[in-house]
């Protein structure tokens, strides 16, 4: 494809609290696109347009019409829509209906549907039948490297393996389950850090209330870009038990290996692209306490530190390698008009 002169509008055009918007920017910019004015672009690129907040009827209805409205004006206006598919369905479902609705105009008039991940292909297949194959296109979730800046501190050197959760606090994100499991683990030489801004005061209020062991720091505010690479940098592995029921990829997984550290998880989209070796899986039937606690106490029994950070530096090659900016800007290139 030859980039010169595309004019492309994004949606949101920018988050100061999620880098992946800037980044998927950039790699538009570098692949020849200008990011232009609505009234002046002949691409769009929407990300979670779909999502519907749960304020109330009266303001999700509000919103539903307003973004309606958007799609209506540019699918008159016959300008080529670009949307990535980031999520099975809204993660706050509440106004499900809603969303379908825009999920169906959406996917019906795209002209390219983006992946992040190639295990995903298929869960967009299986929701959207009717969408064509031609119109989906691979590209990798950009990584993080150098994104955020990184202050000299000192890693802390002793015995205990150190999990981490980081990022937005939801409850679909399982966070019950990640206290009590970890709750089983008092006598183990194992922390457990959750540190993120909880979604809302009510579920801030309910984790809280959760009893919680010596071994456990719960953090629920927002973490300054400052502060977010020291966080990662201490644990000595991520942590992302996630209900999956409408989670795909997971920015917080590639944010974890762009600096070098593997991740406990359920089994994402995002990291089923990657060598199994490499990260660990919560099993996807019951990602409950005990799978947890399971899954805690056979890392903790079979590997060391220096073993997890060894297999973190691998998967800190192949985010350099497989999911660098100038590989997302070059498939861009090349293929997203063919």
């Amino acid at each position: 494809m030859d980039g010169k002169n595309k004019k492309i509008f994004f949606v949101p055009r920018e988050n100061p609290t999620n880098a992946y918007v800037g980044q998927m920017q950039k790699a538009f910019q570098m692949a020849g696109f200008d990011k232009v004015s609505f009234l002046k672009a002949d691409y769009f690129s929407l990300n979670w347009i779909e999502s519907i907040p749960n304020n109330g009827f009266i303001s999700a209805t509000y919103c539903f019409l307003q973004r309606l409205l958007f799609l209506v004006i540019i699918i008159l206006r016959k300008k080529k829509i670009i949307w990535t598919y980031h999520n099975r369905r809204p993660h706050s479902n509440k106004y499900g209906y809603l969303s379908d609705i825009l999920l169906k105009i959406i996917v019906k008039n795209a002209k390219v549907i983006i992946i992040h991940s190639k295990k995903s292909r298929n869960f967009l297949l299986e929701d959207f039948p009717q969408v064509f194959k031609k119109k989906i296109l691979y590209i990798p979730h950009p990584n993080y490297c150098g994104v955020y800046p990184e202050e000299a501190h000192e890693r802390v050197e002793d015995d205990i393996i150190r999990f981490t959760f980081v990022g937005a606090v939801s409850p679909y994100k399982n966070i019950e389950s990640l206290i009590l499991g970890f709750n089983e683990l008092r006598e183990k030489k194992v922390s457990l850090g959750i540190f993120g801004k909880a979604s809302t005061d009510e579920y801030k209020k309910k984790l809280e209330e959760i009893p919680i062991g010596q071994n456990i720091k719960l953090s629920l505010e927002f973490i300054k870009d400052e502060n977010l690479v020291d966080v990662i940098k201490q644990s000595d592995i991520i942590i992302t038990p996630y209900y999956l029921d409408s989670v795909i990829n997971s920015g917080t997984q590639i944010l974890a290996m762009s600096y070098g550290k593997t991740v406990l998880t359920t089994p994402t989209c995002t990291m089923l692209d990657l060598p199994h070796e490499l990260w660990f899986e919560i099993p996807f039937s019951a990602s409950d306490k005990v799978e947890i606690t399971e899954s805690v106490k056979y890392i903790i029994n079979h590997y060391s530190k220096k073993e997890l950070g060894r297999i973190g530096m691998q998967l800190n090659k192949e985010m350099k390698t497989e999911y660098s900016l100038l590989r997302v800007a070059n498939i861009i290139k090349g293929d997203l008009d063919n």
